[in-house]
């Protein structure tokens, strides 16, 4: 399919890669493709690019290159932080909590620790506005909860959380004998927001690359305080025998390269999609009736959810519609897009079917203009009428 033309509006699901990535993974693969592991100086030039590409990720996020795990994406760093820890952990603490509106990645690990290692799994209320309530939260951590678990950006509403805060609160219960653990899902914020893993308390993250402009494939954990978890892929050692396999030494060479340009440019971009959003929600507003904004004000900005009210067919039929004119935008997560549970975010934060079934997502990047959400709007307002 011809890319020409396209108005890309799903960048919450993927973005497109950058020139300057493609340039490195493709020099990477033409003149490094050594597997790191090997003993002969090949391999060690191929390993020292791994240890380029890891002291760049955890500069980023103020650490040392020991605390990042390279990993195959945000999935599997969230499976790899939670399974890794409760396996380590399931005879000595039974208790984790967590959210009803976060990633499917996260939900389903509670599922399978509690129904494989007999967890208690506490999911705390969110509020209207999708914030967290710090108060059951505050209420449910004892000395048998291991872990809280929490999104910083949630990848369908663009809602906030304030980890620094919660961070405060998880360490404000720690006794000599008995720790809780933060493991936060940054894979809608790393990049976008500046993270400070130490500063905000956090113990574990979760990084992607194909978020920022990088190559799919690829991701992050950040384990740290010297933490112990068990890995999930056993083998050669890889990943100082957290995570075995091969290394993906092009993908990773590609993630540092996306992440340091986005680093680089955080600030200017913050404002420049801050700025598109706030234009977005205006033309929405005056062109379109009974349109309602999710989280408005306490949203990331480069994610804005919205609903129709009364939208017949549902969001689908928006979603084509603009599809039919290369204007592409999402219904929903596209990780739960063959899911027939979706919709459990909006569901989690009180609203209705009626809402979930009319809810319609804009991913924006820095590659977005005003005048490609002046057409996608002009043309649901036409197809309104």
């Amino acid at each position: 399919m011809s890319t020409d033309s396209i108005i890309y509006l799903d960048n919450c699901s993927t973005t497109k890669i950058l020139p300057e990535v493609v340039d490195e993974i493709n020099r990477t693969n033409e003149k490094n493709w050594a597997n790191p592991s090997s003993a002969h100086r090949f391999g060690f030039y191929a390993e020292q690019e791994i240890d380029k590409a890891r002291k760049s990720i955890a500069n980023i996020i103020n650490t040392k290159s020991k605390d990042v795990c390279f990993t195959s994406g945000g999935t599997e760093a969230n499976n790899l932080a939670i399974l890794g820890l409760c396996r380590l952990c399931h005879k000595n603490k039974k208790k984790i909590i967590t959210t009803k509106t976060e990633h499917k990645s996260i939900l389903r690990c509670y599922e399978y620790a509690k129904g494989k290692l007999d967890f208690q799994i506490c999911y705390i209320d969110v509020y209207k506005n999708g914030l967290i309530n710090l108060d059951h939260l505050i209420n449910e951590l004892d000395n048998d909860t291991l872990l809280v678990s929490c999104t910083h950006v949630n990848n369908e509403t663009g809602i906030v959380q304030s980890i620094s805060e919660i961070g405060s609160i998880v360490k404000s219960k720690n006794t000599q004998n008995s720790k809780t653990m933060l493991h936060v899902d940054a894979v809608q914020s790393f990049g976008k927001f500046e993270l400070d893993c130490s500063k905000m308390n956090i113990d574990f993250m979760s990084m992607s690359a194909h978020k920022i402009h990088g190559p799919k494939g690829v991701g992050a954990l950040y384990i740290g305080n010297n933490l112990k978890i068990e890995p999930l892929i056993f083998g050669g050692g890889q990943e100082r025998n957290i995570r075995s396999g091969t290394e993906n030494v092009a993908g990773i060479i590609g993630f540092a390269t996306a992440a340091s340009i986005a680093h680089k440019n955080i600030k200017k971009n913050f404002e420049y999609v801050s700025q598109l959003r706030r234009q977005a929600i205006n033309l929405l507003k005056e062109t379109i009736p009974n349109i309602h904004i999710i989280s408005e004000d306490n949203s990331s900005p480069y994610i804005l959810n919205f609903l129709i009210s009364g939208l017949k067919g549902g969001s689908e039929i928006i979603v084509n519609i603009l599809s039919e004119h290369k204007i592409y935008v999402s219904a929903g997560s596209a990780c739960s897009s063959h899911d027939k549970s979706k919709g459990h975010v909006l569901r989690g934060m009180g609203y209705g079917e009626s809402a979930v079934n009319g809810s319609i997502r804009l991913g924006f990047s820095v590659e977005n203009t005003i005048t490609d959400i002046k057409k996608m709007v002009t043309l649901i307002h036409t197809n309104l009428s």
